[in-house]
């Protein structure tokens, strides 16, 4: 195979020397990266035997179940950053959509007639 040099010459003038840094601004040696230092604290282990990790989630899991309306963004994101996008469609039978156009009509004090047709109580 051809050495890279060989293939593409008008790219010389822009190639590193030896030992030269392709990102001379970048974190400097020794430096601990920001995750790296997310995933540190999250493995401290803590006085009652538990890990911040556990701690975390118990404490998110709270949060989610006390107001799952505005938890719900966050959850989903967390989880699909683990375990891949969460499908949010639903299967809904007649029956289904019939009960729950009837209980939101309730829930408003609106009497359904029909779809797209409601009257004030």
């Amino acid at each position: 195979m051809d050495d890279k040099k060989d293939r593409a010459p008008w790219l010389a003038p822009h190639r590193w020397a030896p030992g030269q840094s392709g990102n001379p601004a970048g974190r400097k040696k020794g430096q601990v990266a920001l995750m790296t230092k997310v995933r540190n604290e999250l493995e401290k282990v803590l006085d009652d035997g538990t890990t911040v990790a556990d701690k975390l989630v118990r404490v998110l899991l709270e949060a989610a179940l006390a107001d799952p309306a505005k938890m719900w963004p966050f959850i989903r994101e967390f989880v699909a950053r683990d375990e891949g996008p969460i499908k949010t469609e639903i299967s809904v039978t007649t029956d289904q959509a019939a009960d729950f156009y009837s209980a939101i009509s309730e829930m408003r004090g609106t009497v359904p007639r029909s779809p797209g047709e409601e009257t004030q109580n």
